[in-house]
């Protein structure tokens, strides 16, 4: 079972995969522009940490979906936001879940070791579809 704080830590680690990505040589131009795109409507970690927080708050029937981790490990050659115009719920939710999709891709894709290693990490307790539906 996953827990609320891992449920959290995956969507930053997300976040932060992304960026490695984003700073790779190794990727195609498709997969390049659709991590520019996920960038642009994915949760930042600030955003993710403000979320965790308003929704562990909430009652739910099976308790919080996702909650602020005890000792977030930060990483700080990440950036916590970027530019971007203000995204909706919707957007967010999408983006969510488009990059679990584009993640798994990843896991055939001709990638270098050290970031492919980072996959199952990111994907063990990243939520699925139907978790996200329930955000």
């Amino acid at each position: 079972m996953t827990m609320p704080q891992e449920r959290t830590r995956a969507l930053r680690w997300g976040w932060e995969f992304l960026f490695e990505l984003r700073a790779s040589d190794a990727l195609t131009p498709k997969q390049r522009a659709s991590v520019d795109a996920l960038l642009l409507h994915y949760p930042s970690r600030a955003e993710i940490r403000l979320w965790a927080q308003e929704l562990s708050k909430m009652e739910c029937m099976f308790g919080p979906m996702l909650e602020p981790e005890d000792s977030p490990n930060d990483e700080k050659s990440v950036l916590d936001t970027i530019p971007r115009k203000p995204v909706s719920a919707i957007d967010r939710v999408a983006a969510i879940i488009e990059a679990g999709r584009f993640f798994k891709s990843l896991r055939s894709a001709d990638l270098p070791e050290q970031l492919k290693r980072q996959i199952p990490s990111v994907l063990r307790h990243f939520p699925s579809a139907f978790d996200v539906a329930e955000l």
